[in-house]
Formats: structure tokens, C-alpha cells, sequence
């Protein structure tokens, strides 16, 4: 993220180079993140693309933040990691051209404090 800012139009690809036959995943969203991000929640629209063409699309809204407004992700200074599992037991299809694309979906133009955003692939045994 340029200058730790995610921008609503800044949408955030990762292709899947290489895909085993049908393999079993548990996919999930990881965030880095500072203190410094204003709201409770981050909402964002995840989808799934075969090709060119969208096969699925989630609405996810990851909480940071408990009820007591205590900080739930892991860290220290102004580096703090989130996961949340979006796919628990999703099938990959044998294909190169796989991906998946994040946005954020809040209000605001830019979100400050947001570091990074990837994708977690494992392998379901």
C-alpha cells in the first residue's frame, strides 16, 4: 500500500500460478495493519476469478476491534497482523489463470493505517 493507504478504487489482484488437480484449500484474508485505523471493521468484496470471468463474489467484514474496543490483531509498535478464514474448504480448480480480487468496500475514499492485504492459500488435508 503506497504510503499505508488503501484507495477505494485501488483494487488488489493475486493469480494463482499454479493450481494442483482439484486440490482442497482453506483460503484467508491476512491484514497488516497500524492502531491508527479509525473504525471497528473493515468491509471488503472479495472475488473469485476463472479466466476472465467471475465464478464468485463475498462481502467480508473483518472486526478488529472487540466490544470493549480492545485491538484483536497480534503485533507490537504500529505493526500489527489479522487473519480471517473466507473459504474454509474451497476446491481450486486445475487452472494457471486463477485469481482472486480484494477492494474494500467502506465509506471513505482512502482508508489510512492499512499496510498490507493478502491472500492465505492451505491445503486441506
Amino acid at each position: 500500500m503506497a504510503n499505508s493507504t488503501w484507495a477505494f478504487d485501488d483494487t488488489l489482484s493475486f493469480v494463482m500460478d499454479s493450481v494442483s488437480s482439484k486440490m482442497a484449500c482453506e483460503v484467508s484474508l491476512e491484514l497488516r495493519l497500524g492502531r491508527g485505523y479509525p473504525y471497528r471493521d473493515l468491509w471488503m468484496d472479495i472475488e473469485r476469478l476463472l479466466g476472465d470471468s467471475i465464478i464468485g463474489k463475498e462481502s467480508v467484514c473483518m472486526t478488529l476491534y472487540d466490544d470493549y474496543g480492545s485491538f484483536l490483531a497480534d503485533g507490537f509498535g504500529n505493526s500489527y497482523q489479522i487473519g480471517r478464514v473466507v473459504f474454509p474448504n474451497i476446491i481450486l480448480p486445475d487452472s494457471t489463470a486463477y485469481t482472486f480480487r480484494v477492494r474494500h468496500i467502506m465509506s471513505d475514499l482512502y482508508l489510512s493505517d492499512i499496510h498490507d492485504v493478502g491472500i492465505r492459500v492451505r491445503r486441506i488435508k
